[in-house]
């Protein structure tokens, strides 16, 4: 083996951009493998960071006839898997959007999470500071309350200590921030471009906003 080993060597040296470019090739295909490994282990490998992380599943509709896959589900068939399926012990509706954010240390576009009251009741998670929804929390359309993600709150809101009570607002609309995740929690299914930064307590049962007086 270090005959073959010097004697690769010196072919090597005899045609260096030959080597450099055999070198470069091997660096590629290791970093796309670790990349490729790394991916698989946290999204395949790895249980969700949650208690009874094996129970929780992602409900959707496909509708092959239709070339629709992936289909989110109507507010009616989120109550009958709610109420009449009797398969889960509990289930939240949740709707990713993305919007322009005010009300701290810089504007930005973020993406939000609608979600049912129960949302976190669902995934056992527990705020760093302040709450997470409350049944108090659930209207037929939109609460103007918000729980925000660490990042956001460490950024737009530069780790305030007193974050509980302050305001936000998502495009147009005036939210009170209720509640801090904790550093590690993200959303466990799929979101639209980046991590989950605002969640608000959705009742999917009327306009979000009701009209203005």
């Amino acid at each position: 083996m270090l005959r073959d080993i010097r004697l690769a060597l010196r072919r090597l040296m005899r045609r260096p951009l030959f080597a450099v470019s055999a070198i470069g090739t091997l660096t590629l295909g290791i970093a796309a493998t670790t990349s490729i490994y790394s991916v698989i282990d946290g999204v395949l490998l790895k249980p969700l960071p949650f208690p009874d992380s094996q129970a929780l599943v992602r409900v959707s509709a496909d509708y092959h006839a239709q070339g629709q896959p992936d289909v989110p589900l109507s507010q009616p068939e989120l109550e009958d898997f709610a109420r009449r399926a009797g398969v889960f012990s509990s289930i939240a509706g949740v709707w990713p959007i993305t919007a322009n954010l005010t009300g701290t240390d810089r504007p930005e576009r973020v993406e939000v999470l609608l979600a049912s009251p129960n949302y976190f009741q669902v995934l056992g998670a527990h705020p760093a500071r302040g709450r997470t929804f409350t049944p108090d929390d659930a209207v037929p359309g939109i609460a103007t309350v918000a729980v925000i993600s660490d990042g956001l709150w460490r950024r737009g809101f530069g780790s305030d200590p007193a974050i509980v009570g302050r305001t936000l607002r998502i495009d147009e609309d005036v939210y009170e921030v209720i509640g801090v995740m904790p550093a590690a929690f993200r959303h466990p299914s799929a979101t639209l471009e980046t991590d989950v930064e605002v969640w608000a307590p959705a009742g999917w049962q009327a306009a979000p906003f009701p009209p203005p007086g």
